[in-house]
């Protein structure tokens, strides 16, 4: 009996010591576990970093083809106009009685690869055209082709006449509503508009005077104050008047 009781406690220690290696065994397991997971999700955000940078750069450089091709494009076409407008002079000049109509446009329409031609007159209206789908004969077309370029050319003066108003002094706001009214006619919103910049800069310039003027030690303006006048002010008063004439060295000099 002594004996069998001493075995147990051996026997408990075993179990223990086994739950002990099970359980270091589980939290090393869980270490490792942890850090491989933490390890691969680095790897798969730098992954993922690296394909939205590839996918960037190729999209950066799709957009800068997709350019380079329209440019290239522009340019043919407007070499083909180039080289279009110089035939129609030439030939002009070759035969002065021909007609420039649409059947005239359609042969030379057949010698260029353009989709399309149209003559202007000098106020945007369509004279005569010409173009691979036939839709340039259409009066419909033509009055939607014309409302757009009348659009366009009104714009284009309107952008034109705001330049030159903000360079002379316009703000933006009255600058945009001057060139509308000087490019639909309205002068009596023209000449309001200017003499309101007449006033606005009238007034800058007196309040820009107003600020090169010498103040005296009470802040309002008066006379030059001479170094001889500064001295005989208390301390408060040549305070004030220093803080009130950033440049009063030059003023006392």
């Amino acid at each position: 009996m002594h004996d069998g009781m001493e075995k147990e406690p051996l026997v408990i220690s075993r179990k223990q010591h086994i739950l002990i290696c099970a359980l270091a065994g589980l939290l090393i397991l869980g270490g490792v576990l942890g850090l491989s997971a933490h390890s691969d999700l680095q790897n798969a955000e730098k992954q993922f970093e690296d394909t939205i940078s590839y996918v960037k750069e190729q999209c950066t450089g799709y957009d800068n083809l997709n350019l380079a091709t329209e440019a290239k494009s522009l340019m043919r076409v407007m070499e083909n106009a180039q080289h279009l407008c110089s035939e129609i002079a030439r030939d002009q000049q070759e035969n002065p009685g021909r007609v420039l109509d649409d059947a005239a446009m359609e042969e030379y329409l057949q010698d260029y690869t353009l989709s399309g031609i149209l003559v202007l007159s000098a106020e945007g209206k369509i004279l005569c055209g010409a173009s691979q789908d036939g839709r340039a004969a259409d009066p419909r077309i033509r009055a939607q082709m014309e409302k757009e370029l009348a659009g366009l050319r009104k714009e284009k003066t309107v952008a034109g006449y705001k330049a030159k108003l903000v360079a002379q002094g316009y703000d933006e706001a009255l600058a945009d509503a001057t060139a509308a009214a000087m490019e639909s006619g309205d002068m009596a919103t023209v000449f309001a508009n200017n003499q309101t910049f007449l006033e606005k800069y009238a007034q800058k310039v007196i309040a820009d005077k107003l600020k090169r003027t010498p103040r005296g030690a009470d802040g309002n303006p008066g006379g030059a104050m001479t170094k001889a006048d500064f001295l005989k002010l208390d301390t408060k008063s040549q305070m004030e008047f220093i803080k009130n004439n950033p440049d009063w060295k030059t003023i006392l000099k």
